[in-house]
């Protein structure tokens, strides 16, 4: 018979997994950094020596450390997965028709910030336009694009939803509740966190706005996440900022 320390194993934590997600979230902060600096004014430089850069970034790169490693632990035990950069790492087979998944990941991106577009427009006036506005140019764009695409999922989705699923399990919740238990939690979370840094200026209509826009996006990320993997909602989450940060400006100048 199979001894009990064997037979609740539980699964060997993916160190090349983990070190390849920090990599690429890392590398998403410090192209966000870069892309600042270039446009920034001398003065602006001034107030950031690179010492100030140097801690900022070491910070980053330890929260980085922790909410990774977590959200891996912790996804594992929830039946969240990382397949195509997994299968990579360790030379196992990815699942079948992942390049359909992409493509279908792609489309469903776009599709979900050409919603948010248009429903902001019906509902808010069109308050993404002045969003828009302050994006300088193409690059900074797509760098904000791969830096909230990357970092974002790995924090609201690996981390947070895998964590709420994670303490649901051990109330006894079944899988299914579990997930979307998690996939609720982590969309109001990541809904919040899009809120104004000014906290004078959330009002009431802010709040709903900020909440039911992002919150059709976090669905679907989330949706991607628990149904094909890490990869496919960074994906999806890549495409929309695209479209909205990239392509938007072009079409509201």
């Amino acid at each position: 018979m199979t001894g009990p320390d064997e037979r609740y194993a539980a699964p060997p934590f993916e160190w090349r997994t983990f070190t390849v997600l920090v990599v690429l979230a890392l590398g998403g902060f410090l192209l966000q950094i870069a892309s600042a600096m270039a446009l920034a004014t001398a003065d602006e430089l001034a107030r950031w020596p690179i010492t100030r850069i140097a801690v900022t970034v070491a910070i980053q790169a330890a929260a980085l450390f922790f909410v990774t490693g977590a959200g891996l632990w912790l996804a594992e035990r929830v039946g969240l997965s990382v397949p195509l950069i997994s299968g990579i790492c360790y030379r196992r087979k990815v699942p079948g028709g992942y390049g359909r998944t992409v493509w279908i990941s792609m489309a469903a991106g776009m599709l979900t910030a050409a919603s948010a577009v248009v429903l902001d427009l019906l509902l808010f006036e069109g308050r993404i336009v002045e969003k828009l506005s302050r994006v300088e140019n193409v690059w900074s764009g797509w760098a904000l694009a791969y830096h909230a695409a990357v970092g974002e999922e790995i924090l609201f989705r690996l981390f947070f939803m895998s964590a709420v699923a994670w303490l649901a399990q051990r109330f006894g919740f079944d899988h299914p509740a579990c997930m979307w238990t998690g996939l609720v939690l982590s969309t109001l979370l990541f809904g919040l966190a899009h809120l104004p840094g000014d906290l004078s200026a959330v009002t009431s209509l802010v709040l709903v706005r900020t909440l039911f826009l992002n919150g059709i996006a976090g669905t679907v990320m989330g949706w991607f996440c628990w149904r094909r993997g890490l990869e496919s909602a960074m994906i999806v989450h890549f495409a929309a900022d695209a479209v909205i940060y990239v392509g938007g400006p072009a079409v509201f100048p």
